[in-house]
């Protein structure tokens, strides 16, 4: 389960391309062809033969035999590929090639690395390595999302439960009840938020704190309608900049929302209730949306760890609201 974290890192150091099956094996030295194969494949099923010592291919000009693909695949998967035949023989052998090629990847950067156990078991690899090929390798289409995400698998259950984590954020949202202002300087940001998590008045702060006589009032509580879906844009754009702003933040289903860097000054919001349209939303109107949220969030999750032990190491020092702000 470790091999897949080796291999992400020297994929990554290495290709800065989206590369195919063959070229990825081209790239690594993995010397394969399909078709010679499945014509062993066969001669060897004719004959009644052993198959743990078909040639398959050669990695760095070292054979690799059907035996060595035993440690990379399950024992059912082993004993079955010589019953299959045509596409599904060819595709089953090309993953697990791929397997075996993550394998010695692995071992290649342990060796030359001496990269540590407890950090190479730290996460599920096999499936991040799944992630990552699916994602870096396949054809990416126009905008952010690749067209191969899809194929990243993912059980009902886990479907389910994040269904329901990011309920809130796809459900509309019928109005928020909050209150904001505005400060000019971020120690006062600090300092107002610090009296604010004590519990403190947040209308007598806002009078105290506001940049602006017109930001000494808004921190008093109110209710700001939602959108309604029978506007256009321009009636969108046409709201309060503050209510777009809080509107947006109560979508993302923001409870706590840090200072934020506005066009006036800094923006301290507290929102205090959501009234949100869940009973329209189904999980079968929204199941691309929910999938391909937990697979961005799987795939980014291999690289958090690292980042913050590389700063830890380093001893970096960094404003984490101010970097939020800019994104």
């Amino acid at each position: 389960a470790r091999h897949g974290k080796a291999a992400i890192w020297y994929w990554q150091q290495k290709y800065k391309e989206k590369f195919n099956w063959q070229m990825l094996f081209a790239a690594e030295k993995l010397a394969y062809d399909e078709q010679k194969t499945a014509k062993l494949f066969e001669e060897t099923r004719r004959g009644n033969g052993k198959y743990d010592d078909l040639l398959l291919a050669e990695f760095e000009g070292q054979p690799v035999y059907y035996r060595d693909l035993r440690p990379v695949v399950t024992v059912s998967d082993y004993q079955q590929f010589p019953g299959y035949s045509g596409a599904a023989l060819l595709s089953g052998l090309r993953e697990a090639l791929k397997s075996l090629l993550e394998k010695k990847i692995h071992d290649r950067v342990v060796k030359n690395l001496f990269a540590e156990e407890t950090e190479l078991k730290r996460l599920d690899h096999n499936r991040v390595a799944a992630l990552y090929l699916k994602v870096r390798y396949a054809k990416a289409g126009k905008g952010i999302y690749p067209t191969h995400m899809d194929k990243i698998p993912l059980t009902p259950m886990e479907v389910y439960d994040h269904f329901h984590r990011m309920q809130n954020s796809l459900a509309d949202v019928l109005w928020v009840k909050a209150a904001y202002t505005v400060v000019a300087e971020e120690s006062l940001a600090d300092e107002l938020k610090t009296k604010l998590d004590k519990g403190e008045d947040f209308a007598q702060l806002a009078v105290k704190y506001g940049s602006e006589p017109r930001f000494q009032k808004t921190g008093v509580p109110r209710v700001i309608q939602g959108y309604n879906r029978k506007s256009g844009i321009d009636a969108r754009e046409g709201r309060d900049y503050y209510d777009r702003l809080i509107l947006d933040m109560a979508g993302r289903d923001v409870t706590k929302p840090e200072p934020y860097l506005g066009k006036d000054g800094i923006v301290i919001v507290r929102i205090y209730d959501v009234s949100r349209a869940l009973e329209k939303i189904q999980l079968s109107e929204v199941n691309w949306k929910v999938e391909n949220d937990l697979r961005i969030k799987l795939l980014n999750a291999v690289y958090e760890e690292d980042v913050r032990d590389a700063r830890k190491k380093l001893n970096i020092v960094f404003n984490e609201r101010l970097i939020r702000s800019l994104q």
